[in-house]
C-alpha cells in the first residue's frame, strides 16, 4: 500500500511456453503472486529447463476458489471436462493465505487459454486462476551448459 508500482519481481513458474504464458500456483499462492505480477513493471521468471514446455497443461492448473462454492464449482468443472481435483493437506482441504480452497484442473486439451481464463473468472466463487498469460517480461532458464535468457 505504500507504493504505486513495483519495479521488478523475480519469481518461479510451474510451467512456461514459448509465448511467455505460465502456469503458477503449485505452492498455493497464485492469487498473491498474480496481484504482485499485475502491479510490477518488469516480471522476471527463473525456472529450470524441465518447466519449459511446448504446450501448457502437463502441470495441473490451480484455481483459487471460495470454500462456500467449492462443491458447485467442482461440479461445473466436471461438466466442462476439466477433471477437477480439490487440493488436500492431509485429510483437510488445502487453504491458501486468503483462506480459500485450491481446485486443480486438467487443461492440456485446451487450445485457447485466454478464452478459458475469461470463462473461469466469470464463475462466481472462482477467485483467480494460475494462468499468467501476459505478465512476464523475461525468463531465465537454468540449463546444464548455463542459463538461457528469453526476452519478450
Amino acid at each position: 500500500d505504500e507504493i504505486e508500482k513495483i519495479d521488478v519481481t523475480i519469481d518461479g513458474a510451474d510451467e512456461f511456453d514459448a509465448n511467455f504464458q505460465l502456469i503458477k500456483g503449485g505452492g498455493g499462492a497464485l492469487l498473491r503472486e498474480k496481484i504482485l505480477a499485475w502491479n510490477t513493471k518488469f516480471n522476471i521468471i527463473i525456472a529450470d529447463s524441465s518447466k519449459d514446455v511446448e504446450k501448457l497443461g502437463a502441470f495441473k492448473l490451480p484455481l483459487e476458489v471460495i470454500p462456500f462454492a467449492t462443491k458447485q464449482i467442482i461440479t461445473f468443472l466436471e461438466e466442462e471436462g476439466l477433471k477437477p481435483v480439490q487440493r488436500m493437506k492431509g485429510n483437510e482441504p488445502y487453504r491458501t493465505d486468503e483462506n480459500n480452497n485450491i481446485v486443480d484442473v486438467d487443461i492440456f486439451d485446451v487450445d485457447d487459454l485466454k478464452a478459458l481464463e475469461i470463462k473461469l473468472l466469470k464463475v462466481p466463487g472462482i477467485v483467480e486462476t494460475g494462468l499468467f498469460l501476459d505478465t512476464t517480461s523475461l525468463i531465465i532458464v537454468g540449463k546444464e551448459d548455463g542459463p538461457e535468457i528469453k526476452k519478450r
